[in-house]
């Protein structure tokens, strides 16, 4: 609660809005690189994408069957990548994957 803007517990209404409180300013900055997650976890999974998407929750998926028809307009030499994040209970705080 120490990095919560509101640090009392009492003051949110439900679980919900606990678990989604804002953080003091600047308590948790995001670092100046290319790549950042908004999300705490692990990093289970990532590289191209070749056809699949590889071990979501245990699962291999068919690219279209996870992410829905895709534009073959793309640019030629376009590459698209991967990455799949573990959370775990303790890393939810307001995502669900």
């Amino acid at each position: 609660m120490k990095e919560a803007a509101n640090e009392d517990y009492k003051v949110y209404e439900n679980i919900e809005a606990l678990f989604i409180r804002p953080l003091k300013a600047g308590v948790r900055p995001v670092d100046d690189c290319s790549l950042v997650s908004p999300v705490d976890g692990k990093v289970i999974q990532f590289g191209e994408l070749i056809d699949k998407i590889e071990q979501v929750k245990g699962h291999d998926y068919e690219f279209e069957e996870f992410l829905g028809p895709i534009n073959p307009n793309h640019k030629a030499g376009n590459k698209l990548y991967q990455v799949v994040i573990f959370l775990r209970p303790t890393d939810y705080h307001c995502f669900h994957s």
